[in-house]
């Protein structure tokens, strides 16, 4: 037969048990709501502002500049002569307003040893209410995960690799539109008359 000193000990040990764990389970709770989410921060913030204009320099000195008219219709400036696709630009824009950045750098690295002086390729761009943001793209991690980038006023970052192969894309395929070759028609042949 179990002795009654036996049953006090496993009743204690069952209290202190359940104890431990109701408070386990409030220290959970507290630390889920006292620590905030992490935002993700992006190369350029676009939240809530109109673009102005946009230029995209890359090696070689390839440009890519477009201006929002005074009708808000878009005209890609450099490079010239060619008719700016609203949809294409809108999506640069999103592509733009999307580049997240995965890690800042703590540490003070010089520049030139992250591509980043000279840059690779240059961001600029201007908003309509006289804000402006510039950003510099330099090598790609040793990862191959992301390239490092420097934004004017900020510690060198991590930014996300496919974002920045997309908007590097877009100096080789600029935003405008695909005008069809004019359709020839076969030339009416006249036959001999007899």
């Amino acid at each position: 037969m179990v002795r009654r000193n036996t049953w006090i000990v496993v009743g204690v040990f069952l209290l202190v048990l359940a104890a431990a764990l109701i408070w386990q389970r409030s220290q959970d709770l507290s630390a889920a709501q006292a620590t905030p989410t992490a935002m993700a921060a992006f190369l350029i913030d676009m939240e809530g502002r109109q673009v102005k204009s946009l230029q995209l320099t890359g090696l070689d000195d390839n440009l890519l500049s477009i201006e929002k008219g005074l009708d808000g219709s878009w005209e890609v400036v450099e490079p010239g002569g060619m008719q700016a696709d609203p949809a294409l630009v809108e999506q640069l824009l999103a592509d733009l307003g999307m580049l997240q950045i995965s890690t800042e750098l703590e540490t003070t690295i010089e520049l030139k040893n992250l591509g980043l002086d000279p840059a690779a390729y240059e961001i600029n761009v201007d908003f309509e209410n006289g804000n402006s943001a510039r950003v510099f793209i330099g090598d790609q991690t040793p990862t191959q995960e992301g390239y490092y980038a420097y934004r004017e006023g900020e510690k060198v970052a991590v930014a996300d690799q496919a974002g920045i192969d997309s908007l590097i894309g877009y100096l080789s395929s600029p935003p405008v539109q695909n005008t069809p070759a004019p359709i020839s028609t076969p030339a009416e042949t006249s036959a001999p008359q007899p």
